[in-house]
């Protein structure tokens, strides 16, 4: 709306009727009582509390460049591909649960088979859907909690996940240079920026290491990332292609594009392969409690 000329106070009323009841109460009452008393667009929304301080950071650079309509563009394209990557992600873990619940009522029906209470069946079941859930909870928990450079160790290594947690990463690089093109700040105090929101400490160390050496040498930014190691060639190759062509903004929007893509196809994979690890767990363990209830039943026939 703001760049089909509309002033900034309709356009905010417009899009905050599209936020869920709780919040749109919230910014009824933060975000329009500051744009009412002139305060710029960041300031207003980080009254309200409901948006990522990196992107209102963005906001704030891309008002005093003038390239704000610019800029909420590309962010609303972020968003879409984030809410794209959510999708997969709930998708992926949406047949695991179930499994995982059935396997709680199907582990223990074998020994209710052979004689047990229909308390203790159902106590069993429900139990081990409790420490499912446990285990659950506390693995996301601890994934969202734990320090960048643990989840590196530990993540880095390992097949599907490793890769899964690089293109992230390389995807959060490259969105936030693009949206960092649209502003009026220099590439090198862009990459610092971009570095921050990377979760390896390896990758953001190295993009810092090259950014404080560019600006030291005065030299481009490709030679210096190449050499890091931590980046992939693809990557390098059209960074060095918008150096020499002078359009690293286009190049940085094509980037974002190619490891959005990237990520998602990741995290598909491993939304494919999380179902067949339930699937061997749970057919381990279920031959384990047959193979058990069987020695049992052989034995109460050995005691007669």
């Amino acid at each position: 709306m703001l760049s089909a000329g509309a002033d900034v106070t309709t356009s905010m009323v417009s899009a905050i009727a599209h936020l869920p009841r709780r919040d749109r109460d919230r910014a009824n009452e933060t975000v329009l009582a500051h744009l009412a008393v002139g305060e710029p667009i960041s300031t207003a929304l980080a009254a309200s509390n409901l948006f990522p301080p990196d992107q209102l950071r963005f906001l704030a650079l891309a008002e005093r460049s003038g390239h704000l309509d610019s800029l909420l563009r590309e962010l609303a394209d972020f968003t879409d591909d984030l809410l794209a990557l959510r999708r997969v992600i709930q998708s992926g873990v949406a047949l695991p649960a179930m499994n995982l619940v059935a396997a709680a009522f199907i582990l223990p029906f074998p020994a209710y088979f052979m004689g047990g209470s229909l308390l203790n069946y159902l106590g069993s079941a429900l139990g081990s859907l409790a420490v499912i859930a446990l285990i659950v909870t506390a693995g996301i928990v601890g994934f969202l909690r734990a320090p960048g450079w643990l989840l590196d160790r530990v993540l880095r290594p390992l097949p599907i996940f490793g890769t899964t947690w690089r293109e992230l990463d390389y995807w959060n690089l490259t969105r936030t240079l693009a949206l960092l093109a649209r502003t009026t700040l220099g590439v090198i105090p862009a990459l610092r920026l971009a570095a921050d929101t990377c979760r390896s400490p390896r990758l953001a160390t190295a993009l810092r290491t090259t950014a404080d050496h560019a600006e030291q040498s005065g030299g481009q930014l490709s030679p210096l990332l190449r050499a890091s190691g931590e980046l992939p060639a693809e990557m390098i190759a059209l960074w060095q292609t918008g150096e020499q062509s002078g359009r690293l903004d286009e190049t940085f929007q094509r980037l974002a594009k190619l490891f959005a893509e990237r990520a998602r196809n990741r995290l598909t994979e491993l939304a494919n392969w999380t179902p067949r690890l339930v699937y061997f767990v749970v057919a381990g363990f279920m031959v384990y409690k047959i193979l058990g209830g069987m020695s049992a039943y052989v034995g109460r026939l050995n005691a007669f």
